[in-house]
């Protein structure tokens, strides 16, 4: 049987007019299932006539992206942290070498002293 008695308009208020009515104004659950593959604007539940829910989802794509946004230039200090890290303790124990070696005060070797090996 083909679809085409869903398209006659049978006019009046009667019993056949209004289940033409519902036969259009029903949902399906197959379109409703395909619907929600485009989830993050909230597809299915427009289809579903669920306007909060779909507003609901709508908001949360775009609060997503909205993070994701600041996600990206926080990964891209994290990665240039990476190649800072090394630089950074190179010319940080550098500093501290001279510092500790090179104060006023630290003069030479302590009394005594003869290097590494004793005298032979």
């Amino acid at each position: 049987m083909t679809d085409s008695w869903k398209r006659l308009d049978l006019g009046g208020g009667g019993l056949q007019q209004a289940n033409l009515r519902l036969a259009r104004a029903l949902r399906r659950r197959r379109t409703a299932y395909l619907l929600w593959i485009a989830f993050p604007v909230g597809a299915h539940r427009w289809y579903l006539r669920e306007p909060i829910g779909a507003i609901v989802y709508c908001a949360l794509a775009l609060a997503t992206v909205a993070a994701w946004q600041a996600v990206l230039p926080g990964l891209a200090f994290a990665l240039f942290d990476l190649w800072w890290i090394d630089r950074r303790v190179t010319r940080l124990n550098k500093f501290l070498r001279m510092e500790a070696y090179l104060r006023p005060g630290a003069g030479g070797p302590p009394p005594g002293y003869t290097r590494r090996f004793g005298k032979d």
